[in-house]
């Protein structure tokens, strides 16, 4: 009999642990977004044009990790690739080839950011996190003028605030917003004109890799007075099981800069997402 009391006491405590396991695996604290999108870009950057650029592209991929737990956390890499051209392509005579056609320009963008937050608010419904943003963003851009094609660069790394919110509308249906401000940042741009006695120099190794260091060590740190940005995106998400969403993702980035002449940009992007929880 006590025998029999003991393997029932074990069973009893082994039960309760699984039971225990497996609200534990019920709750996933992290999540993995993949996002594909169709964006517009429109830039104006008078170092190298005082024309207006914009095209839309397919070109547009985030991929997004998420963990919320006793902090919010928030990394994500994404690449977008535009290729606006002014006008209707045109040929033009090359003194080594001849008769050539021109080619667009290619705007390249690469965006690698982390976020860190704590939630100030949780009632249910809504859940809102405050914090700070690592935010990198790296342009670089080929402009076609015909026989000549510049390379621009446009290098930022800010430190952003950070404000997060989530709003559950129902068991599968909830909204994720995220607004960006930075507070300060450093940043590398092109010379006027593209090119100067600086540009050359940097570029004297003929070593992409150490042209890359050379164009950031000539950056400066910057405050609201000569650089502004705003982030801002909202997603929606519907729940399929407990592991799986999919949802849309409208994301808006504005970017002005003055030195060392003004620099415009505002990027618009809807993205299709699936995101695996665990």
């Amino acid at each position: 009999m006590k025998t029999m009391k003991k393997n029932q006491l074990i069973i009893l405590m082994f039960l309760l642990i699984q039971l225990g396991t497996l609200k534990a695996q019920d709750e996933n604290y992290n999540s993995f977004k993949l996002n594909w999108g169709m964006g517009n870009l429109m830039r104006q950057d008078m170092s190298f044009s005082d024309m207006i650029y914009t095209k839309w592209s397919p070109v547009n991929v985030q991929f997004e990790y998420n963990r919320s737990k006793k902090l919010e956390q928030q990394a994500y890499v994404q690449f977008g690739m535009f290729k606006p051209m002014i006008g209707e392509p045109y040929s033009y005579n090359s003194f080594y080839n001849g008769e050539e056609e021109a080619v667009p320009c290619n705007f390249l963008i690469l965006d690698i950011n982390y976020s860190l937050g704590k939630t100030i608010l949780d009632n249910g419904k809504w859940k809102l996190a405050l914090g700070g943003r690592s935010a990198n963003r790296l342009n670089s851009s080929n402009y076609g003028f015909g026989p000549a094609e510049p390379y621009g660069y446009y290098y930022s790394f800010a430190l952003d605030v950070w404000v997060n919110a989530k709003y559950q509308l129902s068991e599968k249906h909830r909204f994720v917003a995220n607004l960006a401000l930075p507070i300060f940042s450093y940043n590398a741009r092109s010379p006027y004109l593209s090119t100067d006695a600086q540009y050359l120099w940097d570029n004297y190794s003929h070593n992409g890799l150490k042209a890359f260091g050379n164009y950031i060590k000539g950056g400066e740190i910057q405050s609201w007075g000569g650089s502004q940005s705003v982030d801002f995106d909202l997603s929606y998400y519907y729940t399929l099981n407990e592991k799986w969403d999919i949802g849309a993702k409208y994301s808006l980035a504005l970017d002005f800069n003055q030195v060392p002449a003004n620099f415009t940009q505002i990027e618009n992007i809807i993205y299709l997402s699936v995101n695996l929880k665990f």
